[in-house]
């Protein structure tokens, strides 16, 4: 089965397109975690926490995404717990997104996938595509063998949006032709159906006609909703389908790590059976507007 195939099928499972974002903003720990932490060190904390998380997220949603980056940095120790939660998530059928965002040349990319898909095994990778097609042939074995990869087209950041949406010839965005080779390539060796775009969702809605045509044959990865200022609306009617593939993460709105504006409903966190509670709530909360806007297309 490839990669967009699985899914489709947990998307119309869950009934959602929503996504949980597990990135672990040590911000405003309520007394609780700290407490815990404290008692229990960082890594049991991590992982308590982190559990909480895929055990709220098999019951209601498709997908969790990882970002690798807050687990480096808190070190060999905590980063090492990926590759369980990933099995977690896994066995609880959740399709794993790592979000690494790799880019560099051919060999290295290829160490890169076996850690991505081989040591972590994770079901999809994000990269960036400006080092050529030679980020992403090394992975085409593991694409065959049904794993994703997610390649930013266009960010959600200011800077990035204006870089990469830039006309040059032809009037193409630079993202465009970054990866106009790409679609062709996959196309021809039967592996388009492998292939995530990671479109910004107020990039989405700016260039909502240069994309749509790619949002009929790609998955997209729509970061941006909650605490970094997106809106479910009407707007992304268009996207909002069970057979569209794509997914729309949220974290710090959801775990409420890092989103300031929910550090006192933490506050009153005592347990993880409470957390996972609150996080329920959260999800509930976003996934009712997703389904609201399903009814609308029925």
């Amino acid at each position: 089965m490839m990669f967009k195939e699985r899914l489709l099928e947990q998307i119309e499972n869950k009934n959602t397109p929503l996504c949980l974002g597990i990135d672990p903003h040590m911000v405003n720990l309520p007394p609780f975690f700290e407490d815990y932490k404290r008692r229990c060190g960082m890594r049991a904390f991590l992982k308590s926490w982190a559990l909480s998380l895929i055990r709220v997220a098999s019951n209601h949603l498709p997908a969790v995404k990882f970002q690798s980056s807050f687990f480096e940095a808190l070190g060999s120790d905590v980063y090492s717990l990926l590759p369980e939660l990933v099995k977690e998530a896994s066995q609880r059928n959740l399709v794993t997104i790592l979000d690494v965002k790799r880019c560099d040349i051919a060999s290295t990319m290829k160490a890169y996938g076996w850690s991505a898909f081989e040591e972590i095994k994770a079901d999809a990778m994000t990269v960036i595509p400006y080092m050529g097609l030679d980020v992403f042939r090394p992975l085409y074995e593991w694409m065959r063998k049904g794993h994703g990869v997610y390649s930013v087209f266009l960010s959600s950041n200011p800077s990035g949006f204006e870089k990469l949406s830039a006309s040059i010839e032809n009037k193409k965005m630079v993202t465009e032709h970054f990866h106009e080779d790409l679609f062709l390539e996959l196309k021809a060796e039967g592996l388009s159906k492998a292939l995530g775009i990671v479109v910004g969702s107020s990039s989405y809605l700016k260039k909502e006609m240069v994309l749509k045509p790619l949002s009929e044959e790609f998955p997209f990865l729509l970061p941006g909703l909650g605490f970094q200022g997106g809106e479910i609306s009407r707007e992304f009617l268009s996207l909002i389908s069970r057979k569209s593939g794509h997914l729309f993460p949220v974290s710090r709105s959801v775990s409420a790590l890092g989103d300031f504006s929910l550090v006192e409903k933490l506050f009153e966190i005592e347990s993880f059976e409470s957390y996972e509670e609150f996080v329920s709530q959260r999800v509930e909360f976003y996934k009712k507007a997703f389904l609201d806007l399903f009814l609308e297309i029925s």
